[in-house]
C-alpha cells in the first residue's frame, strides 16, 4: 500500500472507524452478558434458570465469534493493501490465462481460495473457545476441502458475471435491480395468496373470538388472519403486506406458552405495524438499499481510477475494479444503510407497542414480551446499544419500561427497576 495515497488512507481510516465501532458494541454486549450471571429480576418469574444460562452462553459465544471475525477481517484487508496483494495476484494470472476474461475469473478464484483459507484459524478459535474442538485434523481437512469447493463454485459464478457485464455493460445492473425489486414484490404477494389457501382461518373459540373482536374494532378484515400449524415456524405473530395483499399469521405453537389474551396482545402489536404501514417502509428501504448497490456497481465497473489507486501497473479487466469496490467500499456504505434501517425498525417496534397499549392490551403485552424474552433475536435481553444497532430491536426491558410508566431504565446495568418510594 502506498502510504502517501490519500484514497487508500481514507479507506483504511473509514474501515477502522466502522470496525472499531462494531467491536465496541460487541464489547458492550459481552460485558453486559458476562456480568448478568443471574436472570434479571423482571425475568425471574418468566424464564427457568437453566434456560437463562443457555441463552447467556449462546450470547457469549456469538459475541466472541463476532469480535474475532470483525478484527480478523480488518486485519486481512489491511494486510492485502500493505503487501500490494491484488496487483501481485493479477500479475500471477498473466502466466496462466491468455485473455482478460480468463485472467479475471482466475483472479477471483485465487483470491477467494486464499481469503477463505486464511479464515480457517477463526473457525479453530471459535471451536476451541466453545469446547467443540474434538478432532483438529478432521476439522482442518474439512475446512480446506470446503474452501476449495467454494472457491471453484465462486469462480464459476464470477465467470457468469464477467460474461454478462462484458456483453451488456452497466445496463445489466439497472435491469437486474429493477427486475429483482419488482419480482420480489410480486413473489411476496403471490406467496401470501398461496398461504391463504393452505393455512387455517380463525376458529370459533376463545382465541378466535377475541382476535375477531379486536380486528372488527380496528377495522382490519378478519378474513386476513390465519393460524399456522407448522411446528418449525418461529414463535410469532406476523403481519405481511405486499402490493396490498396482506395477512396476519398466528403460530399455533404460541398457545403452548401463551394465554389467549397474551396471543391477542401480539396480534394487537402486529396491527400496530399495519396501522403504521411498517411493511411499506421496509420494502422502500430494501429498494433504496439495492439502488445504492446498483449505483456502486455502475460507477465501479471498468473504473481505472480504482485499480490505479490499488496499485495495478496495467489495465485490468473491468470486473476487477467492480470486485475491489464491492469488497472495500460497499461494506462501508452498507454499514451506514443498515444502521439507519436498524434505527427505523427499532422505532417501529415502540410505535407498534404503543398502538397495542392504546387498544388496551399493554398489560398482556408486557407479560408476553417477558415470556418470550431471549427465545428469538427480536426479543433481546442484553445490551440495548448492541440490540438496537445490530439487531434493529429494543431489548425487552426497554419495551416493558415504555409500556409501564412505573418503570425506569438503569443504563448502568441495562436492567429496569421499580422506582424507590419517596421519603415520608
Amino acid at each position: 500500500m502506498d502510504l502517501g495515497d490519500p484514497v487508500l488512507n481514507s479507506l483504511v481510516g473509514a474501515t477502522v472507524f466502522f470496525d472499531a465501532g462494531r467491536i465496541y458494541l460487541v464489547g458492550r454486549n459481552l460485558e453486559v452478558v458476562w456480568s448478568a450471571e443471574q436472570p434479571p429480576r423482571d425475568l425471574q418469574n418468566f424464564v427457568e434458570e437453566d434456560d437463562y444460562k443457555l441463552m447467556r452462553q449462546d450470547a457469549i459465544s456469538e459475541v466472541r465469534y463476532e469480535a474475532t471475525h470483525v478484527a480478523f477481517t480488518f486485519g486481512v484487508k489491511l494486510l492485502k493493501l500493505s503487501l500490494r496483494y491484488y496487483p501481485t495476484i493479477w500479475n500471477l494470472t498473466g502466466n496462466q490465462g491468455t485473455s482478460l476474461f480468463k485472467r479475471a475469473a482466475l483472479f477471483y478464484a485465487i483470491d477467494s481460495l486464499l481469503t477463505r483459507t486464511v479464515f480457517v484459524p477463526v473457525a479453530f478459535v471459535d471451536a476451541l473457545i466453545n469446547k467443540k474442538l474434538q478432532d483438529p485434523f478432521s476439522i482442518f481437512v474439512d475446512s480446506i476441502l470446503r474452501n476449495v469447493v467454494n472457491a471453484a463454485m465462486s469462480a464459476v459464478g464470477a465467470m457468469g458475471i464477467i460474461y454478462i457485464t462484458d456483453t451488456f455493460g452497466t445496463a445489466m445492473f439497472v435491469v437486474v435491480t429493477v427486475a429483482s425489486n419488482v419480482f420480489g414484490l410480486l413473489l411476496g404477494a403471490l406467496r401470501i395468496k398461496i398461504r391463504k389457501q393452505l393455512l387455517e382461518p380463525l376458529r370459533t373459540d376463545s382465541l378466535g373470538d377475541k382476535v375477531k373482536n379486536l380486528a372488527k374494532h380496528v377495522h382490519f378484515p378478519e378474513k386476513d388472519i390465519y393460524i399456522d400449524h407448522k411446528r418449525r415456524s418461529p414463535l410469532e405473530v406476523k403481519y405481511e403486506n405486499y402490493l396490498g395483499v396482506k395477512m396476519i399469521t398466528i403460530n399455533q405453537s404460541l398457545l403452548t406458552v401463551l394465554t389467549p389474551e397474551q396471543t391477542v396482545s401480539l396480534v394487537a402489536h402486529e396491527l400496530g405495524n399495519w396501522y403504521n404501514h411498517q411493511p411499506i417502509f421496509e420494502q422502500a428501504f430494501s429498494i433504496l438499499h439495492s439502488s445504492f448497490m446498483c449505483f456502486v456497481c455502475v460507477k465501479s465497473l471498468g473504473n481505472d481510477w480504482i485499480t490505479e489507486h490499488f496499485g495495478f501497473p496495467e489495465k485490468a479487466h473491468t470486473f476487477v475494479s467492480l470486485y475491489l469496490s464491492v469488497y472495500y467500499f460497499w461494506p462501508l456504505i452498507n454499514a451506514v444503510l443498515d444502521g439507519f434501517n436498524s434505527i427505523s425498525r427499532r422505532r417501529s417496534v415502540f410505535m407498534a407497542d404503543e398502538y397495542a397499549n392504546a387498544e388496551g392490551h399493554g398489560s398482556n403485552l408486557r407479560t408476553t414480551i417477558l415470556t418470550l424474552a431471549g427465545q428469538r433475536r427480536c426479543y433481546p435481553i442484553f445490551d440495548h446499544w448492541y440490540s438496537g444497532w445490530v439487531y434493529g430491536y429494543p431489548t425487552v426491558f426497554e419495551r416493558i419500561a415504555r409500556l409501564d410508566p412505573k418503570k425506569r431504565v438503569s443504563f448502568g446495568n441495562n436492567i429496569y427497576h421499580l422506582p424507590k418510594s419517596p421519603p415520608l
